[in-house]
C-alpha cells in the first residue's frame, strides 16, 4: 500500500512540475487544461501539503489568465493549509501571489497588510528576493 502511494505521489509532482513549466513558458491555457485533467488526484493524494501546493498552483494559473477573481479562491485557501501546516515559509510564498491579485483588483489596502506581513517573514527569514518582492508591492500599493 506504501509503495502505491508513494507512485501516486510522484505521478502528481510530475504532473504538477509539468503544468509548472508549461504556464512559465507562456503555455497557460494548456496548462491549465492539464490541471483540471488531474485536479482530483491533488485530494487523493496522502501527503497534506500536495493538496495545499496544488490550490496554489491552480490560483497561480487562474490569475496568469486573465480570471483574477477566480484565482483569490485557491490561493487563500492555499495560504491558510500552509499556516495551518506550520509552513509559514510556503504561506508567505503564496501570500506574494495572492497580494499581487489583490492589487490587480484594486484592493489596494489588503494587498498592503499582506505585502507587509510577507516582508517582514522573508526578512525574519533572510530570504532577500522574496523580500524584494514584497517590498515592491508594498511600494505599488501606494
Amino acid at each position: 500500500m506504501v509503495e502505491h502511494d508513494t507512485d501516486s505521489q510522484l505521478i502528481v509532482f510530475l504532473q504538477h512540475n509539468t503544468i509548472r513549466f508549461l504556464s512559465e513558458s507562456g503555455s497557460t491555457r494548456m496548462a491549465l487544461r492539464l490541471y483540471e485533467n488531474i485536479r482530483r488526484s491533488y485530494g487523493k493524494a496522502s501527503a497534506p501539503l500536495i493538496r495545499s501546493k496544488g490550490l496554489w498552483l491552480e490560483g497561480q494559473l487562474l490569475s496568469a489568465a486573465g480570471e483574477t477573481d477566480a484565482a483569490l479562491q485557491p490561493l487563500t485557501l492555499a495560504r491558510e493549509e500552509l499556516l495551518a501546516h506550520e509552513s509559514s515559509f510556503e504561506a508567505a510564498l503564496v501570500s506574494l501571489d495572492l497580494a499581487s491579485a489583490l492589487g490587480k483588483l484594486g484592493r489596494r489596502q489588503e494587498m498592503r497588510r499582506l505585502a507587509a506581513a510577507t516582508f517582514h517573514e522573508m526578512v525574519a527569514r533572510r530570504v532577500r528576493r522574496e523580500a524584494f518582492a514584497a517590498l515592491i508591492l508594498l511600494r505599488n500599493s501606494a
